[in-house]
């Protein structure tokens, strides 16, 4: 005979694998298809017409792009959150 509380064991151990698996098949596709307009990121902007402004991580260009007074500021900036836009790329 199986000792009872082993067995009780291994089937939550199994059922809280299987949990987390359908929790990360399900959270895929919603990763895949918010991950350009994450809404709680206000500090950094993300420009729908392309390259040459501040892109967040996620964004199709990639990281490590500079951040210059001449792009769109957050809400944030020290310039406040009127400051004009900066010139758009041509």
């Amino acid at each position: 005979m199986f000792d009872q509380k082993n067995t009780g064991e291994i089937i939550g151990c199994c059922f809280a694998w299987l949990l987390s698996l359908q929790v990360d098949q399900a959270a895929q596709p919603l990763l895949q298809k918010n991950i350009y307009s994450f809404k709680f990121i206000p500090t950094i902007p993300i420009d729908p017409t392309g390259p040459g402004y501040p892109l967040s991580p996620f964004s199709p260009t990639g990281p490590g792009k500079p951040f210059t007074p001449s792009h769109p500021l957050s809400p944030f900036s020290p310039e406040g959150p009127s400051s004009p836009l900066g010139p758009k790329n041509k």
